[in-house]
């Protein structure tokens, strides 16, 4: 009798997962995964459509303004002076990042050119990491189903400021310390690195680090000649000396962090950890890659040294503020974690065994980490674009890098007017937005309508013409004559308006084209084109108040007083609000004599309360949030009528505007 043998159902397990596995590759999985790649950069970039933060296209509208005003060379020249020009590294401040785009926007204008870019690079920046990994094109869907668990690289792939670029020279530094044939040829090889580091300074800040990756090639790849490594160490001295002679402010960030104390180091180490938990992406390419780094084999220093780098210029810069952690930092982190699962897919390919198993749970949890971004991207634009700060999942920043879904409106009903071929004028310049986080209103109308007929159809008049890029924004000494000369034209000119009374140079400068408006048109407010703006139609002017004599008026008309808090030039273009940053009030009062019944269009425009009364019966009352225009029609009978205005600020900044005119046809 044949004695039992206990069953072991290990094998026939893995036989059948390696069987599944098999299939799984063969074509259905890499289909769905692309096709699932696709169709989730798709859907992010249609439904953010224009509602993108204006970071993102600063650089085009410098690119199209050099190469516009400049011929090809001195174009070229100008660009590459700016590099590292500015404290705050920008994509204005970077060739690739003006002339590419700003070329295409000459041959086709259009906002979206430096997405594209961005996209080409991170697509790009992909194909080296297969290479490095030699994974190969036939699994190269490994690659796109890790990038595809990764809601933030996904959203920072599309984005126009090129925060996900900042890897691109880290797989070419990877490239070159592994690459047999520029071993084998050190000036090449010198040549490369010094390239990769080059473009590193037109790229995200965190590709200045790819020091990291020629320092430890050099110390680690012994089989490569002594005179490659010594290259690759000559490379990295004159990145060094770069980055500390161009000390911009991320820089001084991390060396302050450094002096921040074991304590404060150790909690921002905690912090960054806690992020990387969910915190700034899904928890799915990094906590794998962190597993992968310990199985790899190939290269696992060269992985292990460029994350912990990232990693730890992400918790100097926390130890001195926390909300330096944040998604785009530790984009470097994710890649590298991306790279680390690559090398031990391409490793793991033959074996079988516990390590075949872990792949197949790698690719599993990978599946999962796709289907989990895709649910949360649905769920995120469940949201109306005026209802979110962000435009794309895990790019939040407590800084910037926000939606103003206003301005993208606003942004569209230029171009509409544009397209019409009406004259616009903007009652908004580069001092109408915020330094830290521009908005970019004139930039986004420049891309879309292309330098010509900007110049043509867009008067934009402010002190500045350059904040990071340069527009052509006309000086405030031509106001008048250009308004002249537009209010002598055949036309139907059409002018729009920013509510806030912010920033304090934006309300000095609008008061002044305001005023020119006003001398040479007469306004009809139109409905409010976005949020927060107002739209005014300039039609011929008929006259001022006919019929009708203002007297002992406490302020002569036409009425117009702006009140600041702080304003620049106090008692000149603006007023110094009478009780700091609180609420006021003003009074104004006059005697209308009016030689017979005559009707009078009273323009009206305030920020706050407004009453007016006619004889002491009230005839306006209103309550506006923001600076808000209206006109009002009154009837005077023949004689003497008394004139009183209340008016009641909301904040300690205020504008009031009151001006008689004839009345318009109907």
């Amino acid at each position: 009798m044949t004695a039992a043998v206990p069953y072991d159902g290990l094998p026939g397990i893995r036989d059948a997962l390696a069987g599944l596995e098999e299939r799984a590759r063969g074509r259905l999985l890499p289909t769905l995964t692309l096709v699932g790649l696709a169709a989730s950069l798709a859907y992010r970039a249609v439904e953010r459509g224009p509602y993108y933060p204006g970071w993102d296209i600063l650089g085009s509208a410098q690119g199209l303004q050099v190469l516009s005003t400049s011929p090809p060379a001195e174009a070229l020249a100008r660009l590459v002076r700016g590099i590292g020009q500015f404290r705050y590294w920008n994509s204005t401040d970077s060739v690739l990042y003006t002339l590419v785009p700003g070329a295409l926007g000459r041959l086709w204008p259009y906002e979206f050119w430096a997405h594209w870019l961005t996209l080409a690079l991170v697509v790009l920046t992909l194909c080296l990491i297969l290479r490095f990994a030699g994974l190969g094109a036939r699994r190269a869907w490994l690659v796109a189903l890790a990038w595809g668990a990764s809601s933030s690289l996904l959203s920072f792939s599309i984005a126009g400021y090129p925060y996900a670029t900042g890897f691109l020279p880290h797989a070419l530094a990877l490239a070159i310390v592994t690459s047999p044939w520029l071993r084998a040829r050190p000036l090449a090889s010198l040549v490369a690195a010094l390239a990769a580091t080059e473009l590193s300074w037109h790229l995200y800040e965190a590709g200045k680090t790819l020091v990291v990756v020629l320092v430890l090639g050099a110390l680690i790849e012994r089989s490569a000649p002594l005179a490659t490594r010594a290259g690759w160490l000559a490379a990295s001295a004159v990145q060094v000396v770069r980055i500390l002679f161009r000390r911009g402010f991320n820089v001084d960030y991390v060396l302050t962090g450094a002096d921040a104390g074991p304590r404060a180091l150790g909690a921002a180490a905690g912090r960054t950890l806690e992020a990387l938990a969910g915190g700034v992406d899904l928890p799915v390419v990094v906590p794998l890659g962190l597993l992968a780094l310990v199985l790899v084999r190939r290269h696992r220093w060269l992985l292990v040294g460029g994350v912990a780098s990232q990693l730890l210029t992400v918790v100097l810069a926390a130890a001195v503020d926390p909300a330096a952690i944040r998604p785009r930092r530790l984009l470097t982190t994710t890649f590298y974690c991306l790279t680390a699962l690559a090398v031990f897919f391409a490793q793991s390919s033959l074996e079988t065994g516990r390590r075949g198993l872990l792949r197949l749970a790698l690719v599993t949890a990978l599946v999962g980490g796709n289907l989990w971004q895709g649910a949360d991207l649905w769920i995120f634009f469940r949201v109306p674009p005026p209802g979110r700060t962000q435009p794309l999942p895990f790019t939040f920043s407590s800084d910037d890098y926000f939606v103003a879904a206003g301005v993208s409106d606003l942004a569209r009903e230029v171009r509409g007017h544009v397209d019409q071929g009406r004259t616009v004028v903007m009652l908004y310049n580069l001092n109408s937005e915020t330094i830290a986080d521009p908005e970019a209103l004139l930039e986004r109308v420049y891309l879309t309508t292309g330098h010509r007929r900007f110049e043509r159809r867009v008067l934009a008049f402010g002190h500045r013409r350059c904040r990071y890029d340069c527009l052509p924004v006309r000086p405030l000494e031509v106001v008048e004559k250009d308004v002249t000369a537009l209010a002598a034209e055949l036309g139907n000119p059409v002018a729009f308006y920013k509510k806030a009374l912010e920033p304090r140079r934006h309300v000095e400068e609008a008061k002044i084209v305001l005023a020119a408006l006003t001398r040479k048109f007469a306004v009809r407010p139109g409905p409010d084109p976005a949020p927060g703006f107002g739209r005014l139609d300039l039609l011929p002017r008929r006259g001022v108040h006919p019929g009708v004599e203002i007297e002992a008026a406490t302020e002569p008309l036409p009425l117009d007083l702006a009140w600041l808090a702080e304003p620049r030039e106090p008692g000149k273009l603006v007023l110094t609000s009478p009780e700091g940053a609180r609420p006021f009030r003003y009074e104004w009062s006059a005697v209308a004599v009016a030689r017979e019944d005559t009707t009078v269009d009273l323009v009206l425009g305030c920020d706050g309360r407004l009453r007016l009364s006619v004889d002491g019966k009230p005839l306006v009352a209103r309550r506006g949030l923001g600076f808000t225009l209206w006109r009002e029609r009154v009837l005077l009978p023949r004689g003497r009528h008394a004139l009183g205005l209340e008016y009641e600020t909301r904040s300690g900044s205020g504008r009031l505007l009151l001006q008689a005119e004839a009345p318009l046809r109907e």
